[in-house]
């Protein structure tokens, strides 16, 4: 018996014990059954129906037309790999085969030996079969270092396209980049302590939905930042620090000990500031 067969007769029977009928003798259960409670009924409905959205979502993939194949174009311009995962997922539509994140590319990437895993377990190093493929490390305006990707590693993941996307029905999160819809942004308000880019993180996410959207990371939160030109990044202490604007929106740089910078703190000013961009952090957030 084939698995949908299998799937099929599960639904059968969760149907037959949510309405207290014994599926196989089509008979009513006892009173005294415990199918018969009403919590324990409305269970067995609601596992019947995802298991009816589990099939009708796998046959909306299956008779989706394949994507085109990209092929690169012959200009020579290397890019980075939100560029690459936004090329993939314009190539087919992400409502019947998935939204293809830049996690599960870069899992993807390590999974074939592309890359591998830092000791430090958070950032990836370009693999000698990397190198081979095409990628290759470079300084950001930021400081840090970005892996690139030539024209001939990019139509090698492009012609893997297939095997990324069987990568991320098996492991990649399929949640929505990370969202809070109007209501829910309304109620934002500014915290009264100088807090970590971290209790802003965790502020925002827990106005989101993450059950159906991913949680948005303080990394990315200090990104866009950047881009704003509220802090900058001091690689020699790996820290960031406020600049002179950032310190007028509220941005502070704790001292420490050998009147030295220690760390970026955000006062109430500098919460406000992101809140009332919020739907621009959200947006940049989206294209990383």
């Amino acid at each position: 018996m084939d698995e949908r067969k299998i799937i099929l007769n599960a639904i059968a029977c969760l149907e037959y014990l949510s309405k207290g009928i014994d599926p196989i003798t089509k008979q009513p259960v006892s009173e005294n059954d415990i199918v018969r409670k009403s919590a324990v009924s409305k269970y067995l409905s609601y596992s019947a129906e995802k298991l009816k959205s589990m099939l009708d979502n796998a046959g909306n993939r299956e008779n989706a037309a394949a994507p085109e194949r990209i092929v690169c174009d012959d200009t020579g311009e290397v890019l980075c790999i939100g560029e690459i995962r936004e090329k993939l997922n314009r190539s087919a539509d992400p409502k019947s085969v998935g939204y293809i994140d830049t996690g599960t590319l870069l899992g993807w990437l390590e999974y074939g030996g592309f890359l591998e895993k830092h000791v430090d377990g958070k950032h990836y190093i370009i693999t000698e079969s990397g190198m081979d493929a095409g990628i290759f490390p470079q300084e950001s305006p930021s400081g840090g270092l970005v892996f690139c990707y030539t024209p001939d590693a990019q139509q090698m993941i492009y012609d893997h396209e297939t095997d990324i996307r069987e990568y991320y029905e098996q492991y990649g999160d399929k949640r929505e980049p990370f969202f809070i819809s109007p209501e829910r942004k309304s109620l934002l308000r500014a915290g009264g302590d100088t807090a970590k880019i971290t209790d802003i993180a965790n502020y925002l996410n827990s106005f989101a939905d993450l059950e159906n959207y991913k949680p948005i990371k303080a990394m990315n939160i200090n990104r866009w930042l950047l881009s704003k030109n509220m802090i900058f990044r001091n690689d020699e202490q790996r820290k960031y620090f406020a600049t002179d604007i950032g310190t007028d929106n509220g941005f502070s740089n704790i001292r420490i000990k050998d009147n030295r910078y220690g760390r970026l703190c955000y006062t109430s000013a500098a919460w406000q500031y992101i809140i009332d961009r919020i739907d621009e952090l959200i947006e940049y957030n989206r294209e990383l």
